[in-house]
């Protein structure tokens, strides 16, 4: 038998190499490559962005199924990570679709500095899915692009106060919000709508001021009344421009009945010398006295600042006890002990200006202008009648007096029995006095 050669053996060995890696090959345990679906991130096309604390910025996103498989998409999911915090799902949308793309997707990033991933997700019938992401690096400090907001300060032309801050303010008081408002500088969106609200305790709410605005700059006064009743009333201004950025203003008014520094008697009826009434008044306080407890009482006595009395020659009087001639319509009052000097004057004012008295600075702010005007003298201690010019003591007379205290106060005549005799007559008044 021959031997085989060399080159014979080197075929033999490469032949059966051959067949081994064949059967190898085709032993079918290998799996076919997945056939996934596709999704890329358009926007940020660099695959990250650098914004401010709760920037907004708009995506893009595409997916489409696999070019093999054609296997129609079912779900989509956007799902943000900051930090190490976990993630949490911002979109999950089902999609019967072979292809599918997002556009002008508007999202907001986190509030803090740090790294945040945004991770989308498609999904197709067959189950396969495929991830894209892109990153947020969050550095720096949001711009404000909110309108500029101020309240007025101070006291508004009318003697009305300004209101602007948390205060304790006497119900039913006349107040005024004065409003300065101006377009952001940044984005010089035009103001479109202003409202004031008012909450009272919490619960009850009213709107002051409710308009459609269209200017790039606002002053306005609203005036108004603090609540009739007391308690705390938050006072909310909402300012809004075109871009529906939002400036807000609070303050909380609380509403309480205070001392108004100011006694108010109303009906006191004043008799003359020869009525069952008495006409002795103690002006200080709105107390009225016979003359007989003020004859016998040096205390009463220097209390009373005026006597009411009608004669012939005087007609309808108020009169100090310090003035002479009260002592002929009286002559026991020769013997008090003290006699106060009490001056009064016939005012211009009308009823309603009296009505509207609430408080001492009120009354002194009439009589000041009364006196400074010219249409008040407070030079006499008495006013009658038939002796002032012009004359007075009619229904509606506003008189003005200061005690010897020192204390300013106002008289209206209410009413006045017309047909009495002298000395029979009687009035009545309603008084406003300084304490």
């Amino acid at each position: 038998m021959k031997r085989l050669s060399r080159k014979m053996l080197l075929l033999l060995v490469i032949l059966f190499l051959g067949l081994s890696f064949s059967c190898s090959k085709d032993d079918g345990n290998d799996e076919p490559e997945p056939q996934l679906p596709s999704i890329t991130i358009i926007s940020p096309s660099s695959g990250s962005a650098t914004v401010y604390p709760g920037q907004e910025i708009a995506i893009a996103i595409s997916a489409k199924s696999n070019s093999q498989s054609n296997s129609t998409l079912t779900g989509f999911t956007l799902t943000r990570t900051f930090a190490d915090a976990g993630p949490v799902i911002e979109m999950d949308s089902t999609l019967d679709a072979k292809e599918f793309e997002i556009t002008g997707l508007i999202i907001k990033a986190s509030e803090l500095n740090g790294q945040e991933v945004w991770t989308s997700k498609v999904t197709d019938k067959s189950g396969e899915s495929a991830e894209a992401s892109f990153t947020l690096s969050i550095e720096g400090v949001a711009p404000d692009f909110t309108p500029q907001l101020d309240l007025k300060t101070g006291t508004h032309s009318s003697g009305n106060p300004y209101v602007y801050e948390d205060i304790t303010l006497q119900v039913n008081l006349p107040i005024v919000l004065g409003i300065i408002a101006e377009s952001n500088q940044e984005s010089n969106a035009k103001l479109t709508h202003l409202r004031i609200e008012r909450i009272y305790e919490q619960v009850s709410t009213s709107v002051a001021y409710n308009e459609d605005i269209d200017t790039y700059a606002l002053d306005l006064d609203v005036t108004t009344i603090t609540y009739p009743i007391t308690g705390d009333e938050l006072w909310r201004i909402i300012l809004t421009d075109e871009d529906g950025e939002q400036s807000i203003k609070e303050f909380t008014i609380t509403n309480v009945i205070t001392d108004p520094g100011i006694y108010i008697v109303n009906n006191i009826s004043l008799g003359s010398y020869a009525s069952t009434i008495s006409g002795v008044l103690d002006a200080d306080f709105g107390v009225k006295y016979t003359l007989t407890e003020a004859n016998d009482d040096t205390e009463i006595q220097a209390r009373i600042d005026c006597i009411y009395y009608e004669g012939a020659v005087a007609g309808h009087t108020l009169m100090s006890p310090a003035n002479e001639d009260l002592a002929i319509v009286f002559p026991s009052i020769d013997n008090w002990t003290n006699r106060r000097d009490t001056k009064i004057g016939k005012t211009t004012l009308g009823v309603t200006a009296f009505n509207q008295i609430t408080d001492l600075s009120q009354l002194i702010v009439l009589i000041q202008g009364q006196l400074l005007s010219g249409d008040l003298d407070l030079s006499e201690n008495y006013y009658s009648e038939n002796s002032a010019t012009p004359g007075g003591f009619e229904t509606g007379d506003i008189f003005a007096f200061e005690t010897e205290a020192g204390n300013y106060g106002l008289i209206r005549i209410t009413e006045i029995n017309e047909n009495a005799s002298n000395g029979e007559s009687f009035i009545k008044i309603d008084l406003k006095v300084e304490k």
